[in-house]
């Protein structure tokens, strides 16, 4: 029963959106040459607008989807934000914070890029230029 219900749901959509751009298909071929309303249409643009429709639908939900979370990260980002911004001491911390964190990380990346790359480790990472004379 669900799947003769579903079949015939699919035929109803699949006749309207063929009705409702066949028709536009057609009033456009009906216009004058010299007509700035005429449009170049082809028939494979009636032929396969059931297809555009749910595409363009998954295309609106993706950006729905997105939308409402960079929404949700400002509320959560927004708060915090303004708090950093009342007590610059606490910002401070976490700035003093990151760069303790960058320091030890590059000097763990240079002793890795030493094992496996001598000539990084010798050299500090940078290459000798020859300066010319």
């Amino acid at each position: 029963m669900k799947t003769l219900l579903s079949l015939i749901l699919f035929v109803l959509y699949v006749g309207i959106m063929w009705l409702g751009t066949g028709l536009a298909y057609l009033e456009n071929q009906r216009l004058d040459k010299g007509d700035p309303q005429k449009k170049i249409y082809s028939v494979y643009y009636v032929l396969l607008s059931p297809l555009t429709l749910p595409a363009l639908g998954l295309i609106q939900g993706t950006l729905l989807l997105f939308a409402s979370l960079l929404f949700g990260a400002f509320l959560v980002i927004f708060p915090l934000v303004l708090l950093f911004a009342r007590k610059p001491k606490i910002l401070k911390k976490l700035l003093e914070l990151l760069r303790r964190f960058g320091r030890w990380y590059l000097e763990i990346n240079r002793k890795l890029l030493g094992w496996s790359l001598p000539q990084a480790g010798k050299t500090g990472g940078r290459r000798k230029i020859p300066v010319p004379s």
